[in-house]
């Protein structure tokens, strides 16, 4: 018999299940055998654990030929490591653009000493407390802000040099989620022959400030020209990304903002259309800050873009007061319901 060497390939996910968006989550479990021939594996039970209270854990188990799948699975979108059956970390999980992403654990490996380099030939930080989400939802009764006839989106994004930025609070995110639901019902209703009914948002989202930074793409002239060319016009347009995100900053005045998390994501992977491809990859931003990171008090809030392309000379943005102001009054539901809270808890 050949000896089976116990290096279990799971080819999928071991994302956390959260209360995020709805995917089909498929595994394939597979191992090598000493002749590197690749064997499916049956019956093995795969459990994927929830990161959020009352969400039930995910367990999955193969059939004979070592696949598995769920749908109507709800998951979180940082994603989490991947392990072999020995428990070592072998790569990183990210959910993106409706798709799985798995990247190669040396990546993080290579921050990591980067980071221990740094940590001897500097000083270490200050010892501080770090912001974090509260465990608290925001208050679903309070997602229409009163007073608004429609939903400006001009407030809550802008151009700042080759980005396109987005400032998103649980009402702006409530706001999109629910156009975008009614934009899929409307084309669902003209359309509804062999197909499944979009399902509505489930409208629970995190206290948290959500900026996120997404590269410019440019059409290259002479690229274009010369697949026209080539395909008597009927080539794709191409599109390329202009730059990518390196890092950002937020100042609260003159004090920079500590985020939640600074969070770094791939943009693009070949993406395309029946008319324009998307040819390359970049980095886009995804930084989560507290509900009170900034509020008219800071006088001026600045918000500094850093790109590979120039990654010491950052694009700045002044947020205007109207923003500043819509973003502080979109958090005043929680800072309301945070003040009952501590009205009724010395009577109990």
């Amino acid at each position: 018999m050949k000896r089976i060497l116990m290096s279990i390939l799971l080819a999928g996910l071991f994302a956390a299940v959260s209360a995020g968006q709805t995917v089909q989550v498929k595994v394939r479990a597979a191992l090598y055998d000493r002749d590197l021939n690749l064997k499916p594996v049956p019956h093995l039970v795969v459990k994927l654990a929830p990161t959020t209270a009352g969400i039930q854990p995910l367990t999955i188990k193969t059939s004979l030929d070592g696949l598995a799948e769920a749908s109507d699975t709800r998951i979180s979108s940082p994603g989490s490591a991947l392990f072999n059956s020995s428990g070592n970390a072998v790569g990183i999980t990210q959910f993106s653009s409706d798709k799985f992403r798995i990247a190669p654990i040396a990546i993080a490996s290579a921050t990591l000493v980067e980071a221990r380099q740094k940590l001897t030939s500097s000083a270490p930080p200050p010892l501080r407390l770090l912001p974090t989400i509260p465990a608290d939802e925001f208050p679903s009764d309070k997602l229409r802000a009163p007073g608004r006839g429609h939903w400006e989106k001009e407030v809550y994004s802008f151009k700042a040099g080759d980005f396109y930025v987005e400032l998103v609070t649980p009402i702006a995110q409530y706001e999109a989620d629910t156009e975008n639901y009614e934009v899929e019902m409307k084309d669902y209703n003209k359309h509804s022959k062999n197909r499944t009914a979009p399902s509505e948002p489930e409208y629970k989202y995190e206290v948290a400030l959500r900026i996120a930074a997404i590269p410019q793409t440019k059409m290259p002239f002479w690229e274009n020209m010369a697949n026209s060319s080539l395909s008597n016009g009927r080539a794709p347009t191409v599109i390329r990304y202009k730059t990518g995100f390196a890092k950002m900053r937020l100042l609260c005045g003159e004090k920079e903002v500590d985020p939640i998390w600074p969070g770094r994501v791939k943009e693009g992977a070949q993406d395309r259309g029946w008319n324009v491809v998307l040819a390359d990859e970049s980095s886009g931003g995804r930084y989560l800050y507290a509900h009170d990171a900034i509020s008219p008090k800071c006088g001026k809030v600045t918000l500094q873009l850093f790109s590979t392309k120039n990654a010491d000379h950052p694009v700045e943005k002044i947020l205007d007061a109207q923003q500043v102001e819509r973003i502080w009054q979109d958090f005043e539901p929680y800072r309301q319901l945070q003040t009952q809270h501590e009205v009724v808890a010395p009577q109990q």
